[in-house]
């Protein structure tokens, strides 16, 4: 999965920290034991010894001296662990590597590890935790809706807002790529910003690589990369387009030109065409869509997009 070089590097960090204590935690251990039993540091230094020696063998040509150091140290190994649990307990054996699959390196060969791609979905859900509150979904507060029908829509925003609360539930519960992309729209102050968050910090602990993104930011980010000669921008362009799920909030609040018009295509086109879902909420009434866009990127966002309308009052003054 996709993942920003900060996520990446955080988790990185975190990884080395890990490391870092498990070391320090062995060394202590081994410390103490060499106190407690200086055999054992005889029979650790013996059983490198014999490695050596045999390694030095092997080069000249004397292979089964590796197989003969091998056994020795097998047999070295049941009398130290034989002596530890006797004297110390079974608290002082050694412990498993830090993982199983990569030693606490973090890359099997040139593949990210489990270990680290844990840690970078942890490092991606602390990111997200400043978008939603650490209620979520139930944070969003439906009393503040009116129940009163709405003349458009034949219903109540409230009513409307609990069908669209529990579909975007069901929405992060069971996004995969094939899932369908979002436009939210509807007047400012109505949870749109709130509920697509919910949804990212969702599908993120989900195990998800997710962007989210003000629309002003991702379109400048997009125009830097055009131009700059920095790999880092064109990674942070690269991520826009490969994550999992993109979050752009706020469509509309940007400024537009010819060139701002040309990247919002090219990338709502590619995650399109490459079946990336995108969750995208504006304050922007339909029919402004073409006149602001263009033809192209309107008919995308607007037959492409599975839309929800939000509907009531600024609520800004509540909780949401």
């Amino acid at each position: 999965m996709a993942y920003t070089n900060e996520v990446i590097a955080s988790a990185r960090r975190a990884l080395e920290e890990k490391r870092q204590a498990y070391e320090n935690a062995r060394e202590s251990r081994t410390a103490e034991i060499y106190k407690v039993l200086p055999q054992v540091r005889e029979m650790d230094q013996q059983m490198r010894t014999n490695m050596i020696r045999a390694v030095q063998q092997a080069l000249a040509g004397g292979e089964a001296a590796i197989d003969r150091a091998r056994m020795q140290n097998r047999t070295l190994e049941a009398n130290r662990e034989a002596l530890i649990r006797a004297t110390l307990g079974e608290a002082y054996l050694d412990q498993a590597p830090l993982c199983l699959h990569c030693g606490g390196a973090g890359y099997v060969g040139t593949q990210m590890c489990v270990c680290l791609e844990e840690l970078c979905r942890q490092e991606q859900g602390k990111q997200l935790r400043r978008l939603a509150r650490e209620g979520a979904f139930e944070e969003f507060d439906l009393s503040l809706f009116s129940d009163k029908v709405h003349p458009e829509f034949g219903l109540s925003p409230r009513s409307m807002m609990e069908r669209l609360l529990k579909r975007a539930k069901s929405y992060a519960a069971t996004f995969d790529s094939g899932s369908d992309s979002l436009l939210f729209t509807g007047d400012t102050g109505l949870g749109k910003t709130f509920l697509s968050a919910c949804i990212a910090k969702a599908v993120a602990q989900r195990g998800f690589s997710v962007g989210y993104e003000s629309a002003p930011h991702l379109l400048e980010k997009l125009q830097k990369a055009k131009f700059s000669d920095d790999p880092q921008d064109a990674k942070n362009a690269a991520f826009l387009a490969e994550c999992d799920l993109l979050v752009i909030d706020d469509l509309g609040t940007e400024m537009v030109n010819q060139s701002t018009r040309s990247n919002l295509y090219v990338l709502v086109n590619d995650r399109l065409q490459g079946e990336k879902p995108t969750i995208i909420s504006s304050n922007l009434r339909m029919q402004e869509f073409e006149q602001r866009y263009g033809r192209q990127v309107a008919s995308r966002l607007l037959y492409a997009y599975t839309h929800y309308p939000f509907i009531g009052t600024d609520l800004r003054k509540g909780k949401i």
